[in-house]
Formats: structure tokens, C-alpha cells, sequence
């Protein structure tokens, strides 16, 4: 982990040890701080992507279906998750993003699936 050897290094005196210091309490920063700018653009680039095709499965679902429902899911998870990795260090721990992919899963099955039965009928 390199913000913690930052920390201490830009701050020798500092007090707090454990938690306090294991992590950013930021996703984006703990990401940047770790894989550099060009690793964020990744990162931010694979979120955008999946939300761009979750809610591109959402618009050509059927309205009621279950594939629409769970594309709604995984859009609304992506999104407060999003948010809440400027205030915590949670999106690669496994815990919500472990819940988010199976939601996103079983969106995008149910969902392509959904998707051809519409085409081919």
C-alpha cells in the first residue's frame, strides 16, 4: 500500500496508526495512489463502460421484465457505489463489489437473453 509510506513520510509526527492510516478513505485517490494516473483512466474507463452498457440493456429491455429490473439494479448499485467511493475505500473490497456482480450478472444473462426472444419474435 503506498499511501500509508506517503502519509508517514510527508507527515513523520503523525499519531494515528491502523485504520486511520491503511487507506485514502477515497477509491479514486487510493487508485491513483496506487496504479498512477494511467491505472485511474483504466479503472474510471471500466466503471463507465459498464454503466454505459447496463443502462443501454435497460432502455431495450421490456418495461415490467425482470431483465429490466435487474439492469435498473446494477444502474442504481454502480451509481451509489460511485458516490460513496469519494468517502470510503470501497470499491475493490469484496463485500459490495462481490454483491454488485452477481446483481450485474444475472442483469446481463437475464438480459441478452430477454433481449434475443424480443428479436427473434
Amino acid at each position: 500500500a503506498v499511501f500509508p509510506e506517503a502519509v508517514r513520510e510527508r507527515v513523520p509526527d503523525w499519531k494515528f496508526e491502523g485504520d486511520a492510516l491503511s487507506h485514502a478513505h477515497n477509491s479514486y485517490l487510493t487508485v491513483a495512489a496506487e496504479t498512477g494516473l494511467t491505472g485511474l483512466a483504466l479503472f474510471l474507463t471500466f466503471w463507465a463502460v459498464l454503466f454505459k452498457e447496463q443502462w443501454n440493456l435497460y432502455r431495450v429491455s421490456v418495461p415490467g421484465s425482470l431483465s429490466r429490473a435487474l439492469a435498473l439494479a446494477s444502474i442504481v448499485g454502480i451509481a451509489a457505489l460511485s458516490v460513496a467511493a469519494f468517502f470510503e475505500h470501497n470499491l475493490l473490497t469484496a463485500f459490495p463489489v462481490l454483491t454488485l456482480s452477481f446483481i450485474i450478472g444475472l442483469s446481463r444473462s437475464v438480459g441478452i437473453k430477454g433481449v434475443e426472444s424480443k428479436a427473434s419474435a
